[in-house]
């Protein structure tokens, strides 16, 4: 679903052991993919967040 010319950023990965950012770049019906850096996405709860 992505159009082309379209990117797309992807954690990737177990949420318990970190993971690895990719961006995917589409160019008519070729996909790049490269990978950024380790991350940690973590889930927002709270007063500005998701109910725990």
């Amino acid at each position: 679903q992505l159009k082309d010319k379209g990117i797309l950023c992807i954690p990737a990965g177990s949420q318990n052991f970190g993971q690895r950012l990719y961006v995917v770049r589409k160019q008519g019906s070729d996909f790049n993919t490269k990978e950024i850096t380790g991350v940690r996405f973590v889930p927002l709860i709270g007063k500005y967040g998701f109910e725990s």
